[in-house]
């Protein structure tokens, strides 16, 4: 894949609502997986609200509304192929519960509960992250 140039830099996003999401704090997540392209989205605004695509690196992407600069979601290519394998667990979970067909569609997660650990995004806005570090509340989501 080609390097894509960002038309605007990293530290020019901004991460409020994304940083709720994985302090736990967001009470409404929608979760979507697309078996046609191997891509899983996870977006704290509605499905139908518009965003562009901030690539991190090949596999790894954030949802941006592009007028505030602000982090909304999260999407994973190569979900199947990669991604997974990489959490064998996780893996062997999304396989036997057929996840991907449970996932087919956005699906609205209701999550209410708040953690006194806090996950400081702005500490992973890097690309030299390690991409399982973002597939905890990921993990989380998907064995709700």
């Amino acid at each position: 894949m080609a390097k894509i140039e960002p038309i605007i830099e990293i530290s020019e996003l901004k991460f409020n609502k994304l940083d709720r999401l994985y302090r736990k704090e967001s009470e409404t997540v929608y979760v979507v997986y697309d078996e046609l392209m191997d891509e899983f989205y996870v977006k704290v605004v509605p499905p139908d609200d518009l965003v562009s695509v901030y690539y991190v690196d090949e596999n790894f992407a954030f949802l941006v509304i592009p007028e505030t600069a602000e982090v909304v979601g999260i999407m994973l290519s190569d979900f199947e192929q990669k991604v997974l394998p990489q959490k064998e667990d996780l893996w062997e979970y999304w396989k036997n519960e057929k996840c991907a067909t449970l996932f087919s569609e956005y699906q609205k997660i209701s999550r209410k509960q708040k953690h006194e650990k806090k996950l400081k995004v702005t500490l992973k806005r890097t690309s030299d992250r390690n991409i399982t570090e973002w597939l905890t509340p990921i993990e989380e989501l998907i064995h709700c």
